[in-house]
């Protein structure tokens, strides 16, 4: 399914909705890029979530930081282009990949980490 960007930020809004009302506590969302992260941050802000967010190199916060906000609970939502599941090994979160990588390893990576994180949480 293609969506319009507009189309899919609402989508997301409502499956991020659902998800926090329902089964899972928190969500993270991979994007494929740093600026995929910021724009999506903006976007998320602007209809008033709080969100952390976390890419390698980020040039103004401390990543562990942004982390452990996520971790405490602070924040419900993390937007991120990658972050080792095992940090997260605790917490019953849904996982989004809300941009697609443009190579398959790195979207393998993901799934294999969720496989990993899922099937120690059940």
């Amino acid at each position: 399914m293609f969506l319009k960007l507009e189309e899919k930020l609402n989508y997301l809004l409502d499956i991020i909705d659902d998800s926090l009302k329902g089964n899972f506590s928190q969500v993270v969302i991979y994007c494929d890029n740093s600026d995929s992260v910021i724009s999506l941050k903006k976007d998320l802000e602007s209809k008033s979530h709080i969100v952390s967010f976390y890419y390698p190199n980020h040039p103004f916060g401390d990543g562990n930081l942004t982390i452990n906000e996520f971790i405490s609970g602070t924040t419900k939502i993390l937007i991120t282009t990658d972050i080792s599941t095992k940090i997260l090994e605790r917490l019953k979160y849904l996982v989004i990949n809300y941009n697609l990588p443009h190579f398959a390893d790195n979207y393998i990576k993901r799934v294999g980490k969720y496989d990993k994180t899922e099937s120690k949480n059940n």
